[in-house]
């Protein structure tokens, strides 16, 4: 990415502050999610949905991305189309149930896309790349500390929870092989310490609120700088795609889309 256009981007997205300001009206205004905007240029369409994230197949927000998503089929006529989703590429699923229970709306996206053979991606950078980033300005512990925080918080949306223990060491040997980080413990146990060292309280994975804000970048400076990292590089992927003539479907976490709303709306225009 050209040093210029970073910093363009880096300029546009709102700060964590900014962003709870936001949060906060919304808040305050009942509002109903997803948080949605788009932009149409030339017959170009972008729709940018921004989820609370769904682990129930019934929860509201899924019918209405299901009508946002036909209504961008009509529009495009399925056409030039392309579905962006976050946090990496997700399995098929044959029903919505397993794949929303399993995957959220990523998996409920990568299903619709799927029927009308429309490509889905998932523009994020590479883990390796963000993690030793990161690990440069914070250090290795709290890096590692942030990503365990992140995927504790996610188990926690689990309808149906997996084992935890099984969940979580999954997770780190994934890092442990990606990493190369030499003489580093990636144990749970090395998890749990972490979490003593920073917090006043003991660790307890029942604790959903400690783990929130320990992925929260109005909390955790480490994911602060994790959120820029990925935004400046989601927005860039959209331009990418956008200057080549698709038609673009986004289903990010409300976070993302109102983070990157002037952004993308000041960029794509």
């Amino acid at each position: 990415m050209h040093i210029n256009q970073k910093k363009k981007i880096e300029n546009l997205i709102l700060s964590p502050r900014e962003l709870n300001n936001i949060y906060q009206k919304l808040h305050n205004q009942k509002f109903d999610y997803p948080y949605f905007y788009k932009i149409v240029k030339r017959n170009r369409y972008l729709y940018f949905l921004g989820p609370h994230h769904i682990s129930d197949p019934k929860d509201s927000q899924v019918k209405v991305i299901k009508n946002r998503w036909n209504e961008f089929l009509e529009l495009t006529k399925k056409k030039y189309c392309i579905v962006l989703i976050e946090g990496g590429k997700r399995p098929l699923f044959k029903s919505e149930k397993d794949a929303i229970e399993k995957h959220g709306e990523p998996g409920l996206l990568t299903l619709l896309a799927n029927k009308e053979s429309i490509k889905v991606i998932s523009p994020e950078p590479y883990e390796d790349e963000e993690a030793n980033s990161i690990s440069k300005k914070f250090g290795r512990e709290k890096t590692i500390y942030y990503y365990f925080a992140r995927r504790v918080t996610q188990w926690h949306r689990y309808l149906e929870k997996p084992n935890f223990e099984k969940y979580m060491i999954h997770l780190l040997k994934e890092y442990e092989e990606i990493l190369h980080w030499d003489n580093f413990d990636f144990s749970l146990n090395c998890m749990v310490r972490l979490h003593d060292k920073y917090h006043d309280h003991k660790f307890d994975k029942e604790n959903s609120d400690c783990f929130y804000k320990d992925s929260n970048p109005m909390d955790s400076e480490v994911c602060a700088g994790s959120s820029e990292n990925r935004n400046i590089y989601i927005v860039s992927e959209i331009l990418k795609l956008w200057e080549k003539g698709k038609n673009i479907f986004v289903v990010y976490g409300s976070g993302h889309a109102i983070t990157l709303e002037p952004a993308i709306k000041k960029l794509l225009n």
